[in-house]
């Protein structure tokens, strides 16, 4: 068997060996779908507490929506007999936005028991970039990786982004970073970063980097006449693999 999440919005579990596909109810009503192909709404990730066994603990990223647009949302529930109960929000990247795109809802546990989360800075184009970038103020919860304790509060270890930083960050700087998974040989944390034009990149996760978005990329800006803040002082990490096409 195996947990599904879809595209248009339902957590399901799946028979591999039938293909019967059921869904999981109780999941909160406030999913996003996406309204076009564009639009990158609906439910990102599921994954596992590594004591499901006992615990029965589900966590879930989705497209989160209100009145005033969209963010990602992160929750953690009781999954018994298909149905989530004792439903809590662990991360909610407020503000919410109209825009449609690059929410991230990357996760995975890493070796240290933490939970790892990617949220997108959720632009489409560089020119809408305040004069401080998303991606760069410590303020701002878009453009990030968390690292928190499985119930949602922060490690005492995390890194220190100074007295004005959201709670849990690890790492900023991201444009619209998914995929996030441990390497076994390693137990590095790996996690995909997608570029604008061109510049695709798989990065390793370390504590406290700066990943450069948008003043560092390894492809082309959407906003031709982009000109990035000057950041002379800011040492950022480049990626161990891009590609130009």
């Amino acid at each position: 068997e195996a947990l599904v999440t879809e595209k248009e919005g339902n957590l399901v579990r799946v028979d591999l060996r039938t293909k019967q596909k059921v869904k999981i109810k109780g999941f909160p009503d406030d999913v996003a779908k996406p309204v076009d192909r564009g639009d990158n709404a609906g439910i990102f990730e599921v994954l596992l507490d590594p004591d499901f066994s006992r615990n029965k603990f589900v966590y879930v990223s989705y497209a989160a929506s209100n009145e005033q647009g969209s963010t990602t949302k992160v929750i953690r529930a009781v999954l018994e007999n298909d149905t989530l109960s004792g439903v809590e929000t662990l991360l909610l990247a407020t503000p919410y936005t109209r825009q449609c795109c690059h929410y991230g809802g990357g996760m995975t546990f890493g070796r240290d028991g933490k939970l790892y989360l990617t949220v997108g800075e959720r632009l489409f184009r560089e020119i809408d970039e305040p004069t401080l970038p998303i991606a760069q103020n410590v303020e701002d919860k878009r453009g990030k990786i968390y690292r928190l304790n499985p119930d949602g509060s922060v490690p005492t270890d995390n890194p220190d982004f100074g007295p004005k930083a959201v709670p849990g960050l690890y790492a900023i700087g991201i444009r619209a970073a998914q995929g996030v998974t441990v390497e076994p040989a390693t137990n590095k944390i790996w996690f995909s970063e997608h570029g604008t034009i061109q510049g695709d990149e798989i990065n390793v996760l370390k504590a406290q980097a700066n990943y450069g978005r948008p003043i560092k990329t390894s492809g082309r800006y959407r906003s031709a006449d982009y000109v990035p803040p000057a950041a002379k002082e800011t040492v950022f990490t480049g990626p161990s693999f891009f590609w130009l096409q």
